[in-house]
């Protein structure tokens, strides 16, 4: 996430959209882009922002692309999706709990399977190790295993499940040390991370929800 990158002051905005702008083009050639490549970008722009809120827009890049989605087909599901993200980032900041998707029942059960194969991928790149890796060697390596893989429920968030492992090294370290590996305690750890509620909580809420 390009937010955890940033100098915590900038001398003026123009800098701050600068930064913001090289963020977002890392890997991204302007001059030779594609249909493709320019959804691409689109969906990194939603992405940022919903950690960095009103300051997506200081970026030149992001405005040019806000003046595409005028005229491009996708453009109106373009800009609902921004407004949504900027709801996230405001829900944020607020600390108001996000609502859970009535899907969650679904996505628990698949993503569970997801991680369960996962973390056996990452236990068995980890034993050809000849040292004991740091948290940011695992970090890589999950983001590589779940990009390279067929992991369709965990790349629905990659970057909140790359921000939970940075932030819980210590739980998931244990996990993966744990002989009674539990792929569902990641889950509901990962869920109450990304949500702020107390996992007790999130087990009554999706009790109630329609089966």
């Amino acid at each position: 996430m390009i937010i955890s990158t940033l100098p915590r002051e900038f001398e003026s905005i123009e800098e701050l959209g600068a930064c913001i702008t090289e963020g977002l083009a890392e890997g991204f050639d302007p001059q030779n882009a594609t249909p493709a490549t320019w959804r691409l970008l689109d969906k990194r722009i939603l992405k940022e922002t919903e950690t960095l809120g009103w300051r997506i827009f200081t970026s030149e890049l992001v405005r040019t692309r806000l003046c595409a989605w005028e005229v491009e087909p996708e453009g109106i599901e373009r800009y609902r999706s921004l407004g949504e993200a900027l709801n996230k980032f405001a829900r944020t900041m607020h600390r108001r709990k996000p609502p859970l998707d009535p899907r969650i029942r679904e996505n628990k059960r698949e993503t569970v399977n997801e991680l369960r194969l996962a973390f056996k991928v990452l236990r068995a790149a980890l034993r050809t190790s000849r040292r004991k890796p740091a948290s940011r060697e695992l970090l890589l390596q999950f983001q590589r295993i779940i990009a390279e893989g067929d992991f369709p429920y965990l790349n629905l968030n990659p970057d909140s499940w790359v921000g939970f492992f940075a932030a819980k090294a210590a739980f998931v370290t244990r996990q993966l040390d744990n002989s009674r590996f539990s792929p569902a305690a990641i889950y509901d750890a990962w869920l109450a991370w990304a949500t702020w509620y107390e996992q007790e909580t999130l087990r009554q809420k999706i009790s109630l929800l329609k089966q």
